[in-house]
């Protein structure tokens, strides 16, 4: 028989809990095991998306409940005899589906488009400092500043 041991969510924990079983400290780790951490367990890069994404894009429009009614009024029409009425029905479905992930297709880039031209960066303390970082040189127990007011009494790097 196997046995389940349920995971506490991180951020049920106290702070000083946390920061042990990361093995950190809030006034973050020193630069010296910063990059020792980082040569252990690599940087946190993103993956690229794959060809099946956008098919999974594309499929993901006809998933809606609208569609399904659509769909079953478009088969009451065939079933009546009224197949030029299941054609439209049909036709708008289509149409829609495809203009709905040209339209997703196409945010999807732009996103893709201002992510290489922005610079992006992450506020993290290292040697009771805060100082900015990319987001690939980002790795377990490291001490991030999510909000301005937990970093605003610490000196800035």
């Amino acid at each position: 028989m196997t046995t389940h041991t349920a995971v506490t969510p991180f951020w049920t924990l106290p702070l000083p809990e946390l920061l042990q079983q990361l093995d950190t400290a809030s006034e973050g780790l020193t630069r010296e095991e910063a990059q020792l951490r980082l040569l252990q367990g690599g940087g946190n890069h993103l993956r690229r998306k794959s060809r099946l994404r956008e098919v999974g894009l594309l499929l993901a429009q006809f998933q809606s409940p609208i569609v399904a009614i659509l769909l079953s009024a478009a088969g009451v029409s065939v079933f009546l005899g009224n197949p030029t009425d299941a054609f439209i029905i049909l036709g708008i479905v289509l149409v829609s589906g495809l203009l709905g992930y040209w339209q997703e297709h196409g945010a999807g880039h732009a996103v893709e488009r201002l992510l290489t031209i922005v610079r992006v960066t992450a506020e993290v303390v290292r040697d009771g400092t805060v100082q900015e970082i990319q987001p690939e040189r980002a790795y377990r127990g490291i001490v991030a500043c999510l909000s301005q007011k937990i970093c605003s009494s610490m000196k800035r790097h």
